[in-house]
């Protein structure tokens, strides 16, 4: 173990010992933010999968996050892959910039760590925020979601990055959000706007405003995840 600037910097854990050793320090801090590097990136959801576990026994309050970040998708990989891989990669960029001093781990590997990631101003900027009793020209509202903001029209919204439209009704998955959102219309008015569970597709809670950012990742940047990380992390 090493102290690097109020940091701590663990290297040459066994495996066996890896996740044990990283919840038990997570759970000392009071606020915190981890990173927990591996070589594999079909380790990232194995480890996230056996964080969750563990922190469901000692950590009964719920008060830790547990974050994959993989590596950019290559060109030629399948569009869906692609836009599944992104839209979870810039899911994890938002609540970093959410962070409000609880206890969070990012799961990742060093190319995605140090790879690039969109300047943190330019992709806030090209954000939008929906308002219940708020006008908008719903068709524009629609093609700016779908072509700009690079989100993918399927018949049911189940998934990050997810958009379905159905008369006045949009459903869409935001990347910063844990659940997709169902936007109802009356004309070119907003009159409602619910988180719903897209397995029975009740709605479970009422908002009266929606912050959706767009679905894309700049390839031409030096920004990295490290430009994300708050300032005293």
């Amino acid at each position: 173990m090493k102290k690097l600037q109020n940091r701590l910097l663990f290297t040459g854990v066994v495996e066996s010992a890896k996740i044990p050793t990283f919840t038990q320090i997570l759970q000392d801090q009071s606020n915190s933010i981890g990173i927990m590097l591996t070589s594999s990136p079909k380790q990232i959801e194995v480890y996230i999968d056996q964080l969750n576990n563990l922190s469901a026994i000692y950590d009964s309050k719920g008060t830790s996050s547990f974050l994959p970040f993989p590596e950019s998708p290559p060109k030629d990989i399948d569009l869906s892959i692609k836009r599944s891989r992104n839209a979870l990669r810039l899911s994890t960029l938002l609540q970093l910039k959410e962070f409000k001093g609880e206890k969070l781990c990012i799961v990742t590997t060093p190319e995605a760590l140090f790879g690039n990631v969109p300047p943190l101003k330019s992709f806030l900027d090209n954000a939008c925020l929906l308002e219940v009793g708020k006008q908008y020209d719903y068709l524009e509202l629609v093609k700016q979601l779908t072509e700009n903001f690079n989100y993918d029209v399927e018949a049911a919204c189940e998934n990050l990055g997810e958009i379905a439209i159905r008369g006045g009704i949009i459903d869409i998955y935001p990347i910063n959000e844990k659940q997709p959102y169902r936007i109802d219309f009356f004309g070119d008015e907003i009159e409602s706007i619910r988180i719903f569970d897209p397995m029975s597709q009740r709605s479970i809670k009422n908002q009266e405003t929606l912050f959706i950012p767009p679905n894309f990742i700049e390839e031409n940047s030096d920004s990295t995840l490290c430009d994300y990380l708050p300032s005293k992390s």
